[in-house]
């Protein structure tokens, strides 16, 4: 986070904060902070299951009732982060070394979003796919491979990461991976993986709703985000609509491997 977003960005350091910021912290700042945040106009109350709907709008009046209403918080300002070319090494105490490649790509349900979910199936998704095949099935370069767009609400990142085989230095990985990565996106996606990527999408969106908690975060989360709960149809929509070109047009705005 602190290398991918610039200072002042909502998003430049993980939301819990530093060790630093927590014993800083005075009893008066953290009681400002619950004022101004904790309100009912930030809360969205999602109730699901074989619920009376009367009786359930009774209870949440009962505990939730007193709660004072508040001001919505407003939405951050900031300068947009630019796709930069940026090499950052970090040693730590593990057995094997790991790459990432980082993109700034399209904010959840923003246009691209969908698109980068299924590169990210047909990069990385599968023993035949574009950046297992080469370089953990056929060089044996890597141990995994994969790839994924981290979804959120003031913008996304788009991630392809690899572990070393062992033997292989960070190095030597990179500069395979990175070429791999090039000829992936030299071409749109077939036909055929289109079809694959978006029956996987299809299916996650089914297994979404058998769950009770799972449909609650979903309905709660396009209510916070759309202003309506019955969003999932036209969430699905994204995906089942998408063609081979407009993934490589996605791919080719915010998958820049020199930066």
């Amino acid at each position: 986070h602190n290398h991918l977003y610039p200072q002042g960005h909502p998003y430049q350091h993980t939301t819990i904060g530093t060790h630093e910021d927590l014993t800083a912290a005075t009893l008066g700042d953290v009681k400002g902070f619950f004022r101004q945040h904790y309100v009912a106009s930030n809360a969205i109350v999602t109730i699901v299951g074989d619920i009376a709907p009367p009786a359930a709008l009774q209870l949440v009046k009962r505990y939730f009732g007193g709660i004072e209403r508040g001001t919505r918080t407003p939405k951050p300002t900031f300068a947009a982060p630019q796709n930069a070319a940026k090499h950052i090494v970090e040693k730590d105490d593990v057995k094997l070394p790991r790459v990432h490649l980082a993109f700034h790509s399209p904010a959840f349900l923003e246009p691209g979003d969908a698109e980068m979910d299924i590169l990210a199936t047909v990069l990385a998704s599968g023993k035949t796919s574009r950046l297992y095949k080469p370089l953990v099935y056929d060089k044996k370069i890597a141990k995994d491979v994969s790839a994924y767009q981290a979804s959120r609400a003031l913008g996304s990142m788009f991630v392809v990461q690899a572990t070393a085989a062992p033997g292989v230095t960070a190095e030597v990985l990179h500069k395979e991976l990175d070429a791999a990565l090039r000829k992936a996106l030299a071409t749109p996606p077939t036909e055929d993986e289109m079809v694959r990527a978006v029956n996987g999408w299809r299916k996650s969106f089914y297994g979404r709703v058998e769950s009770v908690l799972s449909r609650a975060q979903m309905l709660s989360t396009y209510q916070h985000l759309v202003g309506r709960a019955d969003f999932l149809a036209d969430d699905l929509a994204r995906y089942t609509a998408l063609t081979p070109a407009a993934v490589a047009r996605a791919a080719k705005a915010h998958v820049t491997p020199d930066a």
